[in-house]
């Protein structure tokens, strides 16, 4: 059984899994309690799957971008479990796992986060046949840049995307695609993603694992001026 832990936004959530398949989900919202609420989240979750330490096999870990605190407390408490239980551990974009359930759909899909100043966090993924692709590395841009990847029929999905619809809508026409709302727990697409990662043997090394800012955080130090 896998362990998967996402606090990389408001929305945080648990999910216990067996081979990719998620089993028990938990989730809850609200940034400023992620510290408090994960690691009660996690004993209850356990307690309700029957699952003992001794039957958990590997820990995934959402790595952002997101909230700078909500990332450090998952990421934290995921690498401070694999080092004590000997687990491998796998950290997934959060971006990928906007997009990953809309897999099916078989279009490109490009997941849209706001972080503050206009900007927006984007990635771009397809699924081809049975293979899962990457198009577009996560990175910052603009309103500007998103526009430029509706060269063909697009689904645009997260919170951004929906804030923006109306923008994209306009400059795209029917090539664009809105998924309205946002995902109820992103605990499944970490499951699976997390298991296809380790199916193929693959780890990530807890001691340089580390999270997808993208930007740098809004506070400062005394007398320095944001830049």
């Amino acid at each position: 059984m896998e362990i998967g832990i996402d606090t990389s936004t408001a929305l945080a959530g648990i999910a216990i899994s067996h081979e990719g398949q998620a089993l028990y989900q938990l989730s809850w919202s609200g940034p400023q309690s992620h510290t408090q609420a994960l690691y009660p989240n996690l004993v209850h979750l356990m307690a309700q799957a029957g699952l003992r330490w001794e039957g958990v096999t590997a820990l995934y870990v959402a790595l952002g971008p997101g909230s700078f605190n909500g990332l450090r407390v998952g990421l934290s408490a995921a690498k401070g479990l694999a080092y004590a239980r000997q687990l491998p551990m796998l950290g997934i974009c959060t971006l990928e796992l906007e997009t990953y359930p809309h897999a099916w759909t078989g279009l490109p899909l490009c997941a849209l986060q706001e972080v503050g100043g206009g900007m927006l966090a984007a990635a771009c993924y397809r699924m081809e046949g049975v293979e899962w692709r990457c198009l577009k590395s996560p990175h910052l841009t603009g309103q500007a840049g998103v526009a430029l990847w509706g060269r063909r029929r697009t689904l645009f999905c997260g919170s951004g995307a929906v804030a923006l619809a109306s923008v994209l809508e306009e400059r795209l026409g029917s090539r664009a695609l809105v998924a309205q709302g946002p995902i109820s727990s992103r605990g499944a697409a970490l499951a699976a993603l997390g298991w296809r990662r380790l199916s193929r043997g693959e780890r990530d090394d807890p001691a340089t694992l580390q999270p997808i800012y993208l930007r740098r955080p809004s506070i400062t130090l005394r007398g320095q001026k944001p830049r």
